[in-house]
């Protein structure tokens, strides 16, 4: 009787559980227009450290390259009227290095592991003859490179992003540098949890690998995450029903 009791409890927290496993655990967001305290361009320092997140409880780091062509080399938030496109206003602005052949990137590293349910970039064109170019990049906590769950272009027929599956996810402007013609690109990475995530720039002349000499600036999104350590509240709520179904088959 004990056992079939416990088959019938069973049958019951299988066929209820995906109603529950849909259910995700609240994502906090990097709102670089929001944060505390706030982005400070005027830095003189390489990096900006920011506690508990949007309430968190996650801390993160941005890093960011000493090359870059303005702002003394500190990112600053794209505001109107500065921002060239709509989709631009908010986000956290980076250039290039146009004096010498290097690349320039920013850096997040998140104090635990995180999943991240979307993040993106902004404003890849062509201009003055030369194509903008990102790459994106994950790694877990001991450094390894992750592939993303999700990823793809907002901007169809405006940005060319690779898909060798390398997890360096290489864009290309491909429209002109003005309002309705920037590549905007998506990502997530909700499979493997990471602990770093780094947007490298620079410019190349159309078509090619080289890096080139010429002005390049990117925006960088919002991005939406949650510790790994959190449970879903699915996992929560399935382990409380299985303890009250087991208990109710010993009776």
């Amino acid at each position: 009787m004990f056992i079939l009791k416990m088959r019938n409890a069973i049958a019951v927290l299988l066929l209820i559980a995906p109603c529950w496993l849909t259910t995700a655990a609240g994502a906090s967001t990097i709102d670089w227009s929001a944060l505390v305290p706030a982005w400070d361009e005027n830095s003189a320092a390489s990096s900006q450290s920011f506690a508990n997140v949007d309430g968190s409880g996650v801390d993160i780091t941005v890093s960011y390259t000493d090359n870059m062509f303005d702002n003394n080399s500190v990112p600053n938030i794209y505001m109107l009227p500065a921002a060239p496109s709509p989709e631009i206003v908010g986000t956290l602005r980076f250039t290039n290095d146009r004096l010498t052949l290097l690349p320039t990137s920013v850096t997040i590293t998140f104090s635990e592991d995180v999943f991240l349910s979307s993040l993106g970039t902004v404003s890849l064109s062509i201009i003055g003859g030369k194509q903008e170019n990102m790459i994106v990049e994950a790694f877990d906590r001991l450094g390894q490179p992750v592939l993303a769950t999700t990823y793809g272009t907002n901007t169809p027929g405006l940005t060319q992003l690779d898909t060798d599956g390398d997890a360096a996810y290489q864009s290309r402007g491909l429209g002109k540098q003005r309002k309705g013609e920037y590549g905007d690109t998506f990502y997530s990475y909700t499979d493997i949890a990471i602990r770093e995530l780094t947007y490298t720039i620079f410019s190349t002349a159309i078509g090619a690998d080289e890096i080139a000499l010429a002005f390049s600036s990117q925006g960088l999104g919002d991005i939406e995450f949650r510790a790994a350590s959190v449970p879903e509240p699915a996992s929560v709520l399935l382990v409380g029903l299985g303890i009250t179904l087991i208990a109710a088959a010993r009776r």
